[in-house]
């Protein structure tokens, strides 16, 4: 999966946003593993590249919060789904604020 057309504009902070709350809900519900969404958009690394496409902090500090969550569930595994539950309603809190639309097509799918 490439996800760097998506993290490239930033009129995809919706779709980016849409994404980290279903990646929190597969892991609550056991279908993700931690590590599975960490290749897909948990990662230090797409911090780094929502800063220099000048995404919205708060965005950012949210996927810094989901790359910590392998150390909350190795570490203090029974705040794991406390930690989980306060990022999904901040995440919600941020998609109703946004006053941003996504684009026409933000996500092709290739064959």
């Amino acid at each position: 999966m490439n996800i760097s057309n998506l993290i490239s504009t930033k009129n995809n902070e919706k779709a980016i946003l849409a994404i980290i709350l279903g990646l929190l809900d597969g892991i609550s519900n056991n279908a993700l593993t931690i590590e599975e969404c960490e290749k897909i958009l948990f990662a230090p690394y797409i911090s780094v590249k929502l800063k220099q496409n000048n995404f919205n902090e708060e965005i950012i500090d949210v996927i810094d919060q989901c790359c910590e969550l392998e150390d909350i569930e190795s570490l203090i595994p029974d705040k794991l789904d406390e930690n989980i539950d306060s990022i999904k309603k901040h995440v919600l809190c941020l998609l109703k604020k946004s006053t941003m639309s996504l684009d026409e097509k933000t996500i092709t799918i290739c064959r």
